[in-house]
Parts: C-alpha cells; structure tokens; sequence
C-alpha cells in the first residue's frame, strides 16, 4: 500500500510539472525581445509561482527556489522580464552549469 506522504509527493510533482511546462509555453510565445504580451505576465507569473511552492511541498528546494526565483524577476519586472534568457539560465543551472554566463 502506497503511503499518504507518497502520494501526496506524487500529486505535487504532478502539479509542478504542469504547472512549470505551462508557464514555459508562455514564454515561447513572447516576443523576440523576451516579453511577454502585457495581460500574459500575471498567468505567467502564477504558474510560476504554483509550480515554486508544489515543488516545496515535494521536498525539492533547490529547485522551488530556482523557479521562484523567476516568478520574483516577472513579479518585479511585469511584461519586461526577458523570459528568453531567465530560460535560458534556469535551464543552464539544472543542467549544472552556473547559470551567469
């Protein structure tokens, strides 16, 4: 038998990744600068910050705070968060790099 914690974790990550994959989809829609069109910031900013704290709630910190962490930059930028390169660097840092460069 499954224990509740288990599926719990499993419904978070579920979500997570839903929630992340969605706020991704966004991005690829900005434009060439990396904004996004001025009424798609908030979903966007949402779905990062519902992926943020599911991620929490799973056990995985370091990457809640990496994804909250650009739910912050759009929070504080709005529609001029260059969600290309916050992309980008979120991407280098889970591949291991240092995510700066």
């Amino acid at each position: 038998m499954t224990e509740p914690n288990m599926l719990h974790r499993k419904s978070a990550l579920s979500f997570a990744d839903r929630r992340l994959g969605e706020a991704r989809r966004a991005a690829a829609l900005a434009s060439d600068t990396g904004e996004l069109p001025d009424g798609d910031w908030w979903d966007y900013w949402q779905a990062l910050n519902d992926a943020s704290v599911a991620y929490e709630s799973a056990g995985l910190g370091l990457l809640a705070g990496r994804v909250a962490f650009m739910a912050r930059r759009v929070a504080e930028l709005g529609a001029r968060e260059n969600v290309h390169v916050a992309w980008q660097k979120f991407d280098r840092l889970n591949a291991g790099g240092c995510g700066v460069a």
